[in-house]
Parts: C-alpha cells; sequence; structure tokens
C-alpha cells in the first residue's frame, strides 16, 4: 500500500511538470478510479515521456520500479512493423544513457537491446539517400546527444559496447565543428 501511495505521489509530482506537453496524462490522474485500459494508457505515457530528454531523469528517479517495464515498452514500438524507427532508437539511446546511473535494470537492458538493435551511432553510417528516407520527429536528437550517450554506454562496460559496434565512423566525427562532440570521440 506504502509503494502505491508513492506512485501516486511521484505521478502528481511528474503531471505538474509535463501539464503542458500531454494533456492525456492529466486526464487520466485525474480519474477516482482507473480500469485496466487506464493504467496501460498511463504506462503508455509515462513510456514516451521516457523517451523526451527534459523528461528522462525525472520519470527514472521518480518511478525506478517502472524504468524496465517503459524502457520494454519504448524497444516494443522501435521495432514495431518489422522494422527500426530510428528516431524512437535515438531517443531510447540517449535515455538509456542517462538512466545508467540511476537505474539498476538500464545496463542489463542496454546490453539485451543491443544485441540487435543498431549502435547509437547509426545514422553516421547513413548514405544521403537512405538519411533522407528517414523520418524524425519535431525534436531530433543533437549528434552531440548520441555521442554523448555512446560515452556514456563505454563507461559503464567499456569491454562489451567495444566489441558490439564498428566504431570506424566515429573517425570522420574528429573533423566536426562541434566541440562536445569532437571532444566525446576523443575519450572513445
Amino acid at each position: 500500500m506504502e509503494n502505491l501511495e508513492l506512485s501516486l505521489s511521484s505521478l502528481g509530482i511528474i503531471s505538474k511538470h509535463v501539464e503542458k506537453s500531454s494533456s492525456d496524462f492529466g486526464t487520466y490522474l485525474a480519474k477516482q478510479v482507473w480500469s485496466r485500459q487506464d493504467r496501460q494508457c498511463i504506462l503508455g505515457c509515462l513510456a514516451q515521456l521516457l523517451l523526451d530528454k527534459e523528461y528522462t531523469l525525472l520519470i527514472g528517479r521518480h518511478l525506478r520500479p517502472l524504468v524496465l517495464e517503459l524502457l520494454e515498452r519504448n524497444a516494443e514500438k522501435i521495432k514495431a512493423d518489422g522494422r527500426i524507427n530510428h528516431d524512437l532508437h535515438e531517443r531510447l539511446c540517449v535515455a538509456l544513457g542517462k538512466l545508467l546511473h540511476i537505474s539498476p535494470d538500464a545496463l542489463p537492458f542496454a546490453l539485451r537491446y543491443f544485441e540487435e538493435a543498431p549502435p547509437v551511432f547509426q545514422r553516421l553510417f547513413f548514405t544521403s539517400a537512405e538519411s533522407g528516407a528517414v523520418s524524425y520527429g519535431p525534436k531530433r536528437m543533437k549528434l552531440r546527444d548520441l555521442m554523448g550517450a555512446t560515452l556514456k554506454f563505454l563507461k559503464s562496460d567499456c569491454a562489451k559496447f567495444r566489441e558490439l559496434w564498428n566504431w570506424s565512423v566515429c573517425v570522420s566525427q574528429l573533423r566536426t565543428s562541434d566541440v562536445m562532440v569532437k571532444w566525446s570521440v576523443l575519450c572513445f
């Protein structure tokens, strides 16, 4: 019962922060009794918010027991229709990078996820035609966010991630004008 109360107060805190970006979330929280479908919709809203880099840590800290469930939901959504949704994949990668130090589930999930998923920096492998075919959401992840997440993965388990990906495309980023990207690559 205490956990339920903690979750409800945590949901209230999150709702206050995200009022403007997710009106559905507030609508569900205003109900006195949640149906099974309401609970699924709330989890869906939270999973979506977890991918917004502005809310990742807020949700990760307040709803730590739910982080794995939210990550799993996002992974399923990314691989829906038998194709990778690269926009959601990049958002999940950045969220995972942020969650590595606050959620004990983040690293094991990341290791399982990346066994079949492309690397964080997959967009560097795209040809111009492939890049044009990928549709990104209104707030596309910046390369600096992706490289920062990549560095966090390496710091968390260098031996695994070093062998998991082809790093050759990252070398070209040493010539970028973005200092944060350049330093991230130098630290690889």
